[in-house]
Order: C-alpha cells, then structure tokens, then sequence
C-alpha cells in the first residue's frame, strides 16, 4: 500500500538540510580573503568562488525562514497557539527564562552594531583572517579591482611599460589573447590561468629584463625579480642593501629589507617597475 506523503517529515528534513548548508557557507564565508584578494587569484573552495558560496548562503537562509515559518504556523500551529493561550490563563511563569533570553538578544544586537566585546572579537578576528590573505605571496592586487582592467588600461596604469610591449610579453610566454580591451581576467580565464599570474608574466618579465640591462648579469625572462627581496636584489646587484632603503626611503616610499619589489610596491601604491627604477639608478 502506498504510503501517504508526509509534510511534516518533508519539511523536517528541509529544514535540517538548510540549517547544515547554512553552517557550512557561514564558516566558509568567515575564512574567506577580501573580493580584491580572491578575484586576483581567483580563489575558491571545493570547486566554488567566493560569489557562488555567498549565493549559497542567501537562498538557503532564506530556505531555512521559508520552512521555519511553514513549521511552525502550519505544522505546530495547533499546538503554538495552545501554549499560547494556556499561558494567557495560568499566568507567564517562565519570566526568569524570558527575561534573560530577550537581554542576549539585544545585547547581541547592540554589540554588533557599536562593536562592542564580546562580540567585537568575532567581527576583529574575523577580519584579521580575512586580511592574513593580503600576507600570502602574491595574494594582493596591485590596485583594487586590477583583475577587472583591460590590458590598454594597464598599460596607462603602469607608465613604463607600453601597450606593445605588453602584447608582445604575453605572445612571448604563449598567453592566448584576442585585443587589448580583454580585461586580465578574461585572458586568465581562456589561458586557465589566474589574473595574478598574467599580471606577474607582464611586470616581472619588464624588469627582469630591466635588471639584465643594468648589467647585473641576474636577470632573464620569467626571473621574477617581483618577487625577490631588497636583500636578494643587494646582493645580486652588488649594492649595500642600507643604502638601497635609504635611496627609495628618499624617494618617497616606505621599504623594509626582507620585503619583496612586489610588497613595496603594493604597500606605496605604485607598481614593482616603479621602484625598480629608482634602483636601477643607483650609482
């Protein structure tokens, strides 16, 4: 005989599964880096971006208040409302549980909103994880939303290096592109590769060959000198590493010995062919 369909399971069971893939997105979603990070080395976890995880959580939050109010007002109305009114009658004798409830409540409310401990520290701790993504090598773009600009707007960004020459790295390293109006990303995308990498095989290939030129004997395509230390470049370089701080210090940039031409230039808001200049001037 064929069994009848149950709602109040159906309904159940939803509510069950919401509330797990709810749990899950939200601790995902917790860890995950800045947009300009993850767009720039296009992150993602178990196959999924952070956009599609974020779509994820929404519909099923919104699955989960669906049910919760189908399971409730449908399923236990009856017996929602004979609480109700058996304890219009005898009196609300519960005033202790009630009162304590409803006090986290709004205070959890009020510590979200004037970010006030403890709930403060979730909200910190979580941006400091969120941020821990931006000292990752090679995890922060160069200006925000640098995966969404063309290659005629990165050639304008980066005033050394020209449009030309942009074309003819990328040819250079078999990077698949059809003009220069196709944003980093895009070309990233047809070559499986991630807008980061693109931007490091156009800036790191201009000054290795920079360095090549300044007679350093180090540098040769796909060096990555991006990616080196003033420490590493001192040495390569034969120049007193001191002295290379004070010279870019002098120039206007804050430096520190163990960080990369790629940090520098992030943490100045120029681009790494910027500094490289300056060092390439140093007699």
């Amino acid at each position: 005989m064929k069994k009848k369909f149950s709602w109040k399971v159906f309904i159940s069971f939803t509510l069950t599964f919401s509330f797990f893939i709810i749990f899950l997105t939200g601790i995902i979603l917790y860890l995950k880096p800045p947009g300009r990070v993850a767009h720039w080395i296009n992150w993602t976890i178990f196959g999924f971006n952070k956009e599609t995880w974020q779509e994820i959580h929404t519909v099923f939050s919104f699955i989960f208040v669906i049910f919760s109010v189908l399971h409730l007002f449908w399923i236990n109305w009856k017996g929602f409302w004979s609480y109700i009114i058996s304890k219009k009658h005898s009196g609300f004798n519960k005033l202790k549980e009630f009162t304590i409830s409803l006090v986290i409540v709004v205070a959890l409310v009020l510590g979200t909103i004037y970010n006030l401990p403890p709930v403060s520290y979730v909200i910190d701790y979580g941006e400091y994880l969120s941020e821990s993504w931006e000292n990752e090598e090679l995890s922060t773009p160069p200006i925000p939303h640098a995966e969404d600009l063309s290659l005629l707007e990165l050639s304008n960004e980066l005033d050394s290096i020209s449009l030309d020459h942009i074309r003819k790295t990328l040819k250079q390293n078999n990077v698949i592109f059809d003009n220069a109006l196709q944003t980093l990303n895009e070309i990233a995308i047809m070559n499986n590769l991630t807008p980061n990498k693109i931007y490091d095989i156009i800036v790191d290939t201009d000054i290795a060959k920079a360095s090549n030129s300044n007679g350093s004997g180090q540098g040769k395509q796909g060096s990555g000198l991006g990616r080196k230390t003033l420490i590493q470049i001192s040495q390569e370089m034969n120049l007193d590493v001191n002295k290379l701080i004070k010279i870019i210090e002098e120039s206007g940039y804050q430096c520190k010995a163990d960080e990369t031409l790629k940090d520098i230039a992030s943490n100045n808001d120029i681009s790494p062919r910027d500094i490289f200049t300056i060092i390439e001037n140093i007699e």
